[in-house]
């Protein structure tokens, strides 16, 4: 009786199993409308999230649902995930391997990029992102797409994204220039 009742439990366990392994599946598919690397080509606003962080991936979908950071799309979207699918999602994309994207280069601005990364100092890019590829869950900025860096760091300096205050403070004296200099020279990275 005890046996039978054991191969109950497993095979009840297995069903919830497959369950979320379709469910996760079309989480993905759904996700790689936009973050797959063809779709990444086509669309500059959007990032390139294969390869980045576990930690940073689930931080930015809990922080879309809550509300501390805004997209039109990705809160959304984040307000249909549960906590597991959050985690499911951000580990997918985390094992992937980093999509290096066509970038959109410039090299203008390139001594100026330099400049300024070095002078940071305390405040350096550098210092929290680890030579530009993240570590500790902080983003990889290296590669990605010049269109998002500047967006992203625009965000930061008029306080339209806050959820990284310290990012809000960092950026506020930057000029837009600037900004545009480090996204080239980041991307190209």
């Amino acid at each position: 009786m005890f046996k039978k009742f054991c191969i109950v439990v497993f095979i009840v366990s297995l069903l919830g199993q497959i369950t979320w392994a379709d469910q996760s599946s079309a989480l993905v598919t759904g996700c790689n409308g936009c973050h797959a690397k063809a779709a990444l080509q086509g669309d500059p606003s959007i990032p390139n999230i294969s390869g980045q962080h576990f930690f940073y991936l689930y931080t930015q979908l809990k922080d879309y649902k809550a509300g501390r950071r805004s997209h039109n799309v990705m809160s959304t979207i984040a307000q249909q995930l549960t906590k597991a699918e959050m985690k499911a999602l951000a580990m997918h994309y985390a094992e992937k391997p980093w999509d290096k994207v066509t970038a959109e280069i410039d090299g203008s601005n390139d001594s100026r990029a330099s400049e300024i990364l070095e002078a940071g100092g305390r405040n350096s890019c550098l210092k929290c992102h680890s030579n530009l590829i993240g570590l500790n869950g902080t983003p990889r900025l290296a590669g990605q797409k010049a269109s998002y860096l500047r967006a992203t760091m625009l965000a930061f300096k008029n306080k339209t994204r806050l959820n990284a205050a310290t990012k809000n403070t960092l950026f506020k004296d930057v000029t837009d220039s600037d900004i545009d200099a480090l996204a080239s020279y980041i991307s190209t990275q």
